[in-house]
């Protein structure tokens, strides 16, 4: 017999928080600093030009207003995504916070950069898509077991 116990919460905001004006607040005061992080998920977000605090908040809430249930998923996961790599810059516990994808157990940080590496494989498949957009979503919500 095995017992497999599960820690919930990764201190995530979800993609609400990061247009309100808390979370927009936290994008203007680290805006410098989160566009040279974000800048390494350039197959997933297009960063204006020029990027910092202002420019990346508008640009967060452009990706959040077009984030729905309806079309191709696209849009949600774009947007899910960005609010996770927002969540792993601020936080270091979130970023090493450990998920379970594809019978692998990965840090935050390590499914960032498979999604953006895989972005284009994954966006033809819905289902994978899905699947990975639901972690990260889970994940800002606080409700993504750990492994």
């Amino acid at each position: 017999e095995s017992v497999q116990v599960c820690t919930y919460g990764a201190n995530g905001k979800t993609i609400g928080f990061w247009q309100n004006k808390n979370g927009q607040a936290i994008i203007l005061a680290n805006g410098t600093g989160m566009c040279s992080n974000l800048s390494a998920f350039g197959n997933v977000l297009t960063l204006p030009n020029p990027c910092n605090g202002t420019t990346l908040a508008s640009y967060y809430i452009d990706v959040f207003n077009v984030a729905n249930a309806s079309g191709d998923g696209v849009a949600m996961f774009r947007a899910q995504f960005f609010a996770s790599a927002l969540n792993a810059y601020m936080w270091p516990d979130f970023a090493g916070y450990t998920v379970s994808y594809n019978s692998s157990c990965i840090t935050v940080n390590q499914l960032l950069a498979y999604a953006n590496t895989n972005f284009s494989s994954l966006s033809a498949n819905n289902t994978n898509l899905m699947a990975v957009k639901d972690i990260f979503d889970r994940l800002n919500n606080n409700i993504q077991p750990s492994c």
